[in-house]
């Protein structure tokens, strides 16, 4: 989720300056405490950001589940899980790409002083705004029919019914929804994490009276009518900031022609970077559906444990979601080894967080399964599943943290093979058949995610971090770095300037400034 925010810890844009800009300048020599005081200080933000969000599907089953009855909320909470699956995961995954040239582009623009604008920032944003309209075509076909899919394969007619109802209201929301992945990248990666968390935090607040309101006026149907209300006012909160406060200016020249152009370049990093994000997010979402098949008292303890690895993820979320953006403003500084330095600080600092994690789990062993449900029968599986989820858990956490340090360095196509097979050939495969063949019990579904993980993933994850990666060698994503030199050599009118190739130093002629 999921999902996916990150910007930065000054108080506006509007005000930035060169000694603004050299606050957040990291220098090659910086102390690992210092890397760690930015990761605290912009990712804490982040976090909350993570945590509002994910509050916002808790509220929404907990209302619908009070103010109307059990097919309702059987009917929002698979409705949710299939746009968390379709809507959620394409944009956020595809929007893995923004990350990776949206923070070379930022640290270029940093490198150079901080002069000038940095237009083709928002080049990037509106060429993916255009894969993203076109990927919505077929996910809105994929919700409005997905009741009689449902239907197909033998679901509860009642929660058939009222998932087809929720999804079908909720399909005009998917372009909020993937308008507010954009605007999390464009914010998280210049820093601007505060008015994330901010507009989120208030977001929260407002989604309980939405719903409320909304489901007394219109019964079941307010619901999804408030969550698609909910984003569009999240959507237009943030470019409202962006441009009370001045923060697009040096980054938005306009609707541009050239969003038209080069969209096949953007294409083969959004590609392996929806495979990264899918690989995880579907997994879990289909082996929540194939919970439905355990018995209840099991499906209710398994449904705590994804709440509860959910909000373990988030506490997380800030460190995972920056080192991506970190990495990349030092590889579009020009210092790649820098990056390395960060990516290990990332790692220790998201291990430390997973073992807090997982003490405070522990402690609470007894009273968290209690929030939710009073039965005895249910916390016993609780018990006996949160074996599995805690060091699943740590693991993953790693993982994460392992698939941002890739995107920052443009290399998605190596992590989504490795990801993909982990969880795609391994460990789902291997959770169906001790479920549904074994009928080991729900814990399978947990096991399964975990053995791919330990065995393929973090090996593979390792390998490429400390001996495959030629950190020395990372460059920023090549458009970015030929449009910066354009605009610096134009802004003093020169007519060719020096671009740093493999092959060493050229002149190339700046484009418009040569007789044709």
């Amino acid at each position: 989720m999921a999902t996916n925010m990150h910007p930065r810890a000054n108080d506006s844009f509007a005000t930035t300056s060169v000694t603004a800009l050299e606050e957040e300048h990291i220098p090659e020599d910086i102390s690992v405490l210092e890397i760690v005081k930015k990761f605290v200080v912009t990712g804490v933000p982040l976090t909350l950001a993570t945590l509002s969000q994910f509050s916002i599907i808790t509220v929404i089953l907990a209302v619908v589940g009070r103010k109307l009855g059990v097919n309702e909320l059987g009917g929002a909470s698979l409705a949710l899980g299939l746009i968390n699956a379709t809507a959620f995961a394409f944009a956020a995954g595809s929007c893995g790409a923004l990350e990776t040239v949206l923070s070379h582009t930022y640290g270029l623009y940093k490198s150079r002083g901080g002069t000038g604008t940095m237009y083709m920032y928002g080049t990037y944003v509106q060429r993916m705004l255009i894969i993203l309209a076109f990927i919505s075509i077929p996910l809105g076909a994929i919700l409005i029919y997905i009741d009689e899919f449902l239907e197909y394969i033998g679901q509860s007619e009642e929660v058939v019914y009222y998932t087809g109802r929720f999804c079908r209201i909720a399909t005009f929301g998917i372009p909020s929804t993937q308008i507010f992945q954009v605007l999390g990248r464009y914010y998280a990666c210049q820093h601007e994490t505060r008015p994330l968390s901010i507009v989120m935090l208030v977001a929260s607040l407002f989604n309980p009276i939405f719903q409320i309101l909304l489901i007394h006026w219109f019964g079941f149907d307010g619901s999804p009518v408030a969550w698609l209300l909910l984003f569009t006012f999240i959507d237009a909160s943030l470019i409202a900031y962006a441009y009370w406060t001045g923060l697009y200016k040096k980054t938005w020249g306009g609707w541009d022609r050239k969003a038209l152009k080069n969209i096949k370049a953007l294409l083969k990093l959004a590609i392996p970077s929806m495979a990264m994000m899918m690989s995880e997010w579907v997994i879990l979402e289909v082996i929540s559906v194939c919970a439905g098949f355990a018995e209840p008292h099991e499906l209710a303890a398994f449904s705590i444990t994804m709440q509860v690895f959910g909000v373990c993820w988030s506490i997380a979320s800030g460190v995972m979601i920056l080192v991506c953006v970190f990495i990349g403003n030092a590889i579009g500084e020009g210092k790649p080894l820098l990056g390395k330095r960060i990516a290990n600080v990332a790692i220790v600092i998201v291990a430390v967080i997973a073992v807090f994690d997982v003490t405070l789990c522990w402690i609470l062993e007894d009273r968290i399964p209690f929030l939710f449900t009073s039965e005895e029968k249910v916390v016993v599986v609780y018990r006996r599943l949160l074996r599995y989820v805690l060091p699943y858990h740590v693991f993953d956490t790693f993982q994460s943290t392992v698939m941002g340090i890739l995107r920052g360095c443009g290399l998605q196509k190596i992590g989504a093979i490795i990801i993909g097979s982990a969880l795609c050939l391994v460990g789902a495969p291997l959770a169906f058949y001790l479920f549904f063949h074994v009928k080991y019990g729900v814990e399978s579904l947990w096991i399964g995610p975990f053995i791919g993980v330990v065995v393929l993933g973090c090996p593979s994850y390792v390998y490429l971090l400390y001996w495959h990666i030629d950190w020395s060698n990372l460059k920023a994503h090549e458009e970015e770095s030929n449009v910066a030199m354009e605009e610096g050599a134009e802004a003093v009118g020169a007519t060719e300037v020096t671009v740093e190739s493999r092959e060493g130093a050229v002149q190339c002629p700046v484009p418009g400034t040569v007789n044709e």
